[in-house]
Order: structure tokens, then C-alpha cells, then sequence
């Protein structure tokens, strides 16, 4: 037994003091194995937590949100998990959304981090009486809808990605499988078909194509902006207004030099409407 009730708690102190150290070390031994970047933090939130959960990278459990460091080389997935009496009504806007890098509105996603961003899903009792199941019928899979007077979009996912609409599915059953159904304002989920689960999971929409042109990309010092339009914004990854001013023909020249590192949104505003381009600071 220890010698005193201080000495027990010293030690006690020194344990948690080198499992806090081990993260940074083992962090940073990574970044140098990898050549990854620096760590951005992530924060995971969700509207109404009697409404379901986020899962990330395939991780429950974990409250009422999470918050995390990851190396933007690394996809992190996310699963927007909606209680029994609930739907999935979409991801609030932020930096990701406005790029096009989220679908705000598929459960599933996998984003990757230029900088420090929130993600946070909205869960509401939106098709509260509705419920959307898989069953066997012959050979076949299908997706049962209850409990609803409308039409619903049907959406069968693996993995997390959409692979396929309609209410059946026509390969061999697959574990894994999950199927939703959507009214175009909110969703609701079927359980996991088989003993799978949903823990990878990609987007299931094309990238918005960029149209301002932005040299060199990653930046450091000076950023040549081209395109079309008369205004130029620029917002951090969480969506706030970084500078904003007009934009003559010819483009401009712009310096990040003193700019902190991480993810930026270049929107060229004119009367043909808005191109957008990430711009990544180093």
C-alpha cells in the first residue's frame, strides 16, 4: 500500500501527466514519419440530443459531441445517426458546406481538414410517425416504408456511399446495407442489413468544380487572384469574413504571408454569378 494518501496521489498525478505527453510525442512522431501537416481541431455537435448521434469514424457513444485533433491528410468519416421518432433534417453550414465538400444533406460523409472547422447535424421530429426497414422478400432485398401518406425518395447506401435508388435492391444481399428515406427536407434511416456496420463512409456527390483562379495554391506568401466578377470575398473554414473588397480586371495580387495557416473560401461575386475556390495557407 502507498505511504500516505499524498504520495498515492503524486503518482497518480505523474500517470496522468505521461499519458497527456504520449499524445503530443506519438503525435508528432507521425507527422514526422508521414510528413503529415500540423493538426487541425474538429468539433463534432448535434441539435436536440434526444434526436440521435454523430458517429465518427465509426466511434459511438460519445455524448453530447465531440472534439478532436486530426492531420488533414486524414479523411475522417461521419455518420449522422438518427433516434427512433427522429429524422436526419441536414448539416448546419460551415466552411465545407459552403465549398461543396459536405452534403448537407446525406447522413453520411467523409471530409478532410484544412483547418479548424464545426460540424454540426440537425436531428428533428420531421417523419416522426414514419420508419423505413430492410426485408427479405424471395431472393431480393426491399426497403418497407411505414407510416407515411407521401412519397418518399428511397436510397440504398453501402459503406456510406449512395449506392443506388428505389425500393429494391437489386443485387445479392450484402452486409452493411443501409437504406433511407427522404421527403427532401429530412431523412430517416433503416437499420444496418446483417452483421455490418457503417463505418467508412464517403460523399455521394461530384466536388464542386472550381472557377476563380488562384496561383500558387497552397500559399505562403502571395496568391494571384483571376476570374470573373467585380467583388472578392474571403472566409476562414468556419464561414467568417476574412477580407472582402473589390475586384478590378486583371485580377489582383494578394498577401497571406501573415495569415494564420489553414483552409480558406475565395468567392469572385459579380452579375454572372459566384465562382468559389479553396485556398489552402500553409
Amino acid at each position: 500500500s502507498p505511504a500516505s494518501i499524498d504520495y498515492w496521489q503524486f503518482r497518480l498525478q505523474l500517470i496522468m501527466d505521461h499519458n497527456v505527453d504520449r499524445v503530443f510525442a506519438g503525435r508528432e512522431q507521425l507527422r514526422a514519419h508521414f510528413g503529415f501537416s500540423q493538426p487541425h481541431t474538429m468539433t463534432i455537435e448535434w441539435a436536440n440530443p434526444m434526436g440521435g448521434e454523430v458517429l465518427v469514424n465509426g466511434m459511438s457513444g460519445l455524448g453530447q459531441g465531440w472534439e478532436g485533433a486530426y492531420f488533414g491528410e486524414c479523411p475522417i468519416q461521419l455518420a449522422a445517426i438518427p433516434a427512433d421518432g427522429f429524422a436526419f433534417l441536414g448539416w448546419e453550414e460551415n466552411g465545407h458546406t459552403l465549398l461543396g465538400l459536405l452534403d448537407p444533406t446525406a447522413p453520411f460523409a467523409e471530409v478532410e481538414l484544412y483547418g479548424t472547422d464545426t460540424f454540426k447535424a440537425l436531428f428533428g421530429p420531421c417523419l416522426s410517425e414514419v420508419t423505413v426497414s430492410i426485408v427479405e422478400v424471395g431472393s431480393n432485398l426491399e426497403a418497407v416504408v411505414e407510416g407515411s401518406a407521401q412519397p418518399l425518395t428511397l436510397q440504398w447506401w453501402l459503406d456510406g456511399q449512395m449506392v443506388q435508388e428505389g425500393a429494391v435492391w437489386s443485387g445479392a444481399p450484402v452486409d452493411g446495407l443501409v437504406a433511407t428515406a427522404s421527403n427532401g427536407e429530412c431523412t430517416v434511416l433503416s437499420d444496418t442489413w446483417g452483421t455490418g456496420t457503417v463505418t467508412s463512409v464517403v460523399p455521394s456527390f461530384s466536388e464542386v468544380q472550381a472557377s476563380a483562379m488562384l496561383q500558387p495554391n497552397p500559399a505562403r506568401d502571395v496568391v494571384s487572384v483571376e476570374g470573373g466578377g467585380d467583388r472578392l470575398e474571403i472566409l476562414d473554414a468556419q464561414g467568417r469574413l476574412r477580407l472582402e473588397q473589390p475586384l478590378h480586371d486583371g485580377g489582383l495580387q494578394l498577401d497571406v504571408s501573415g495569415w494564420p495557416s489553414g483552409m480558406y473560401i475565395v468567392r469572385l461575386l459579380g452579375q454572372g454569378g459566384v465562382q468559389t475556390e479553396r485556398l489552402i495557407v500553409e
